[in-house]
Formats: C-alpha cells, sequence, structure tokens
C-alpha cells in the first residue's frame, strides 16, 4: 500500500539566489577619494595644533591721559605636544581689533622651528606707529574699561609645515 506524504507549504530545499555586488569604475574610484579624504582629514585631526593665548595687558589704559603713551602688550604660546612632530612658523602677522575694527597690527618673529613636544613663548608690543588708536577710540577704551573690562580679539596668522620623523 503506497504511503501518501504530507507536502507542507515551505520547502526547506527552496534557496534564494546569492548576489554579488558589482560596483562601476566610477563608483570604486570615487570611494577611494572618499576614503583618502577621510584619512587625510583623520591625519591632520591628529596632529592638530593647540595654541594658547596667554597673556594680554594694556598698562596705558589705567590711565586716563594714556593716550599719548597707549600700548597693547601681548604673549602668545604657541604648544607642540607631538612626540614625533616638529613645525616650520613662517612669519607671524599679529592683528588686534575692538570692536571687529583693527586698532593695530605687527609681524612677530622671524620664521622658526619648533621641534617635538615643545612650547614656544611668543611676546610683543603694540605702541606708536603699529597702534592705529585715536583719540575717540581710546574714550571707547576708557568707557568700556569702567563697566569692567575691554575685550579686545588678537589675530595670528601664519603658514605652518609639518616635519614628521619616526
Amino acid at each position: 500500500m503506497p504511503t501518501l506524504a504530507r507536502q507542507s507549504s515551505r520547502s526547506s530545499d527552496t534557496t534564494l539566489p546569492v548576489t554579488t555586488p558589482t560596483w562601476s569604475l566610477a563608483t570604486r574610484v570615487s570611494m577611494l577619494v572618499c576614503s583618502i579624504f577621510l584619512f587625510l582629514l583623520f591625519l591632520i585631526a591628529a596632529i592638530a595644533q593647540e595654541n594658547g593665548f596667554h597673556e594680554f595687558s594694556s598698562p596705558a589704559i589705567a590711565q586716563e591721559n594714556g593716550f599719548q603713551n597707549a600700548q597693547l602688550n601681548f604673549n602668545v604660546t604657541a604648544c607642540n605636544f607631538n612626540r614625533n612632530i616638529g613645525n616650520f612658523y613662517n612669519a607671524m602677522h599679529i592683528t588686534i581689533s575692538y570692536d571687529d575694527q583693527s586698532v593695530g597690527a605687527t609681524s612677530l618673529l622671524f620664521p622658526f622651528y619648533q621641534g617635538p613636544q615643545n612650547t614656544t613663548i611668543l611676546a610683543s608690543c603694540l605702541s606708536g606707529v603699529t597702534l592705529t588708536v585715536n583719540n575717540q577710540r581710546w574714550q571707547e577704551f576708557l568707557a568700556d574699561r569702567s563697566q569692567g573690562r575691554v575685550i579686545f580679539m588678537l589675530d595670528v596668522t601664519s603658514r605652518i609645515r609639518f616635519k614628521i620623523s619616526w
């Protein structure tokens, strides 16, 4: 007597077709370019500089008639915490602004090399010809000083090259 096998709605021997992705040459090239870009972005972030503002003073601002002998003193700290990377700084250009208007500019130092794990303090003073402050601007400084603080913006511009040594 023949046995009847029960048929199920699901077959265990059914397999799904396996497809492999095929990327065009343009897609492969764009993925390579993106990978290189991300690697360079990571590398730049890894060697990023941590430069700090150390000290800023204006002794003449404490005097009501300090306009004639006005000067702005500042120290900028350039820190290199990297173990294997040195920095070549070209000549730096310093601009000091007050209320988004420049009040003075100067060049700071000649080009110099900063070795790995090194801190360099750059000091300078703006006075005389390099400080472009008129009597009206000086009165604005004094008005802000009477309120408790005078806010200056210090911009440092320089081209920095890196030297990687293993």
